[in-house]
């Protein structure tokens, strides 16, 4: 198993624990035959699209996008997040609303990534 699969794996484990989050289950089969039963989430990322109006829950300077989905997993209250590259970094704006609730919050921004929990 490569490194980033396994990466991966923990973080969907991880978010199963996380009250209230919409956590799907599946039985996969692993390499030798055995069952194993994952929890995972969906996300849906929109390039040059931001969530712009509600006040942010958590704003943190992170690695990578794939550290703002995972801070998004840890933070049970987080439904959607921005994220926005700042030099080496990029800026990670968690939410607790998304576009679903007001459509209207959706805007067209240039070097956003907007992602949300489906």
């Amino acid at each position: 198993m490569s490194p980033k699969l396994i990466f991966v794996i923990l973080i969907l484990i991880q978010a199963s624990s996380n009250n209230g989050k919409i956590v799907r289950n599946k039985i996969i089969e692993s390499p030798n035959g055995s069952k194993i039963k994952i929890h995972y989430i969906i996300m849906t990322g929109f390039n040059n699209k931001k969530l712009q109006g509600p006040t942010s829950i958590q704003t943190t300077m992170v690695k990578s996008v794939t550290h703002c989905k995972a801070e998004c997993i840890r933070v049970n209250s987080c439904i959607s997040f921005n994220v926005l590259p700042a030099g080496s970094f990029f800026d990670c704006r968690l939410f607790d609303t998304d576009h679903y609730i007001d459509q209207q919050l959706l805007t067209d921004q240039t070097g956003y990534q907007y992602f949300v929990i489906k």
